[in-house]
C-alpha cells in the first residue's frame, strides 16, 4: 500500500536563504506564467500523473486544506501551486526513485509551490500552509505535525510509535538537521507533539506553534501557552509510558460492531466524486460511512466480490496488548485474485475499509464480506 512522506530538506525548499521569507505581499504575487490543469478555491494544480485526476480529489484537497487552516489558525488568502503525481515529486524533491511515493513543499510565501504524490499529500499540505505564512521551525516539530495532522488522510487512522526507537532527549532531536531527521525518525516529533496534545489538548500546541515567536523563544512559548519550559516537558515525556498514541479517527460516519458480520461495496469510477486518487491509482474508502468495531479478538472469514483491484482492512486504535500478539491481525490487504475464503483473527481495533483500482480498468466494483467463524 502506500508508504511514508519523504520531505525534502530546507536546502531543497527555498533558493538562497533558508529563513522564512517575509510574506506581506503574498496575496499579491504577480503572475507566474504557471498553466494549471485544474483550479479549486485553494490550490492551481499542475498534473503529472499522465491521466485524470479522480473527481473526488479535488474537493478532498479543499476539504483538508479548510480542516488545517480551522486546526493551525492560519488563513489562505489566494491558490498556490501543487504539481501532482510521482514524477513531479520526484524531480522537485530529488528523493530516491526507489522510495516511490514522496513529496517537498519549496519556498515561502507566494513563491510556496508544493510536489507530492497521491500517498503523502495532507501531510505536504500541512507543510505548505505552514510555509505560505513564512513558518519553517525544527524539522523534528515540522515533520511531527505533518504526521499528526497530515499522514494516512483522509482515509485511514494511524498510530504513532516509539516502542521500536532508542528513547531520546527531545532536547538532542530539535538540534538535528532535516538530513540528519529523516523519515525514519518523524515519529519523534509525532510521539512527543501527540504527548503535550494528550496532555493540555490540540489548541494550546498549535498555537505554540504557529506563534510569531516560533521557533526562536520555543522554550518560553511552552511555558507561556503550557504552563511548563520546553526542559520539564522533555524531561516528563521521556519518562513517561512510551505507549503508542493514535492520531483522530478519519471520517467514520458511523461505527457499528462486528455483531453477525460486516458487509461494503464500492464502485471505483475516476469520473465518480467518491472516487479519490488520480489515473493509475483509484481508491475509495469507507464507501457507506461505516466502519466497524471488535471488542474482542474475532475470527472471522472474509469473502471477496471482484475480478480485479484489492481491499484493505486496516486497524485503528487497537488495543495495546493487541498490538504485540503476532497471532492478531492489525491490518493487511487483500486482493480479488486471492482464495475466495481467507481466515483472519482480527484484534481488537476499529476497522475502516479502502477499496484500490488495479490501476488497469476505468471502472470495477469490489465486495467484501466479514463473518464471524
Amino acid at each position: 500500500m502506500l508508504l511514508a512522506a519523504a520531505c525534502a530538506s530546507p536546502e531543497a525548499m527555498s533558493s538562497g536563504d533558508d529563513s522564512p521569507h517575509p510574506v506581506d505581499a503574498w496575496p499579491m504575487c504577480t503572475e507566474d506564467g504557471i498553466t494549471v490543469d485544474y483550479q479549486t478555491r485553494y490550490l492551481r494544480l499542475v498534473n503529472h500523473t499522465g491521466g485524470p485526476v479522480c473527481a473526488g480529489t479535488l474537493d478532498m484537497l479543499d476539504t483538508e486544506v479548510e480542516r488545517l487552516v480551522g486546526l493551525m489558525g492560519l488563513p489562505i488568502e489566494a491558490p498556490f501551486i501543487v504539481d501532482y503525481g510521482v514524477s513531479a515529486a520526484i524531480e522537485a524533491c530529488e528523493y530516491d526513485q526507489g522510495s516511490l511515493e514522496g513529496g517537498c513543499v519549496r519556498g515561502y510565501g507566494c513563491e510556496t509551490r508544493m510536489s507530492t504524490s497521491y500517498a503523502v499529500q495532507v501531510h505536504e499540505l500541512v507543510h505548505a500552509i505552514r510555509q505560505l505564512h513564512g513558518i519553517r521551525g525544527p524539522s523534528i516539530l515540522e515533520e511531527g505535525l505533518a504526521v499528526i495532522l497530515g499522514n494516512e488522510r483522509p482515509s485511514r487512522g494511524q498510530s504513532i510509535g516509539v516502542s521500536t526507537l532508542e528513547p531520546r532527549s527531545m532536547l538532542e532531536l530539535l538540534e538535528l538537521s532535516p538530513e540528519e531527521v529523516g523519515v525514519e525518525r518523524y515519529a519523534y516529533g509525532a510521539h512527543f507533539l501527540s504527548f503535550l496534545m494528550d496532555e493540555y489538548g490540540q489548541a494550546p500546541v498549535l498555537t505554540v506553534l504557529s506563534d510569531p515567536g516560533y521557533p526562536s523563544a520555543l522554550s518560553d512559548l511552552f511555558e507561556a501557552h503550557l504552563g511548563e519550559s520546553l526542559e520539564q516537558l522533555d524531561e516528563r515525556w521521556r519518562k513517561g509510558t512510551w505507549e503508542t498514541r493514535y492520531t483522530t479517527l478519519p471520517p467514520c460516519h458511523e461505527l457499528v460492531p462486528l455483531g453477525a458480520g460486516f458487509d461494503a461495496e464500492a464502485t471505483l469510477d475516476c469520473s465518480d466524486a467518491g472516487t479519490l486518487g488520480h489515473f493509475g491509482s483509484y481508491v475509495v474508502s469507507a464507501p457507506t460511512g461505516v466502519c466497524f468495531t471488535t471488542d474482542e479478538p474475532s475470527p472471522v472469514t472474509v469473502w471477496l466480490s471482484g475480478t480485479s483491484g484489492s481491499i484493505s482492512l486496516l486497524g485503528h486504535d487497537c488495543h495495546p496488548d493487541d498490538l504485540q500478539d503476532p497471532q492478531l491481525e492489525t491490518g493487511f490487504t487483500i486482493t480479488a485474485t486471492m482464495s475466495e475464503e481467507l481466515n483472519f483473527t482480527l484484534a481488537r481495533c476499529t476497522w475502516l475499509v479502502d477499496f484500490v483500482s488495479d490501476w488497469s480498468q476505468q471502472s470495477q466494483t469490489l465486495g467484501i464480506s466479514v463473518v464471524p467463524r
